[in-house]
């Protein structure tokens, strides 16, 4: 793997992280 690509993956797994940050709260927010 090349350095950009584990960067990259890394960026993913941060975002995915992040979108359930968000999917939680808006939750809690609704409910």
């Amino acid at each position: 793997m090349t350095p950009l690509e584990s960067l990259q993956a890394k960026i993913q797994k941060l975002q995915n992280q992040a979108d359930a940050l968000i999917a939680k709260k808006s939750s809690a927010v609704i409910e």
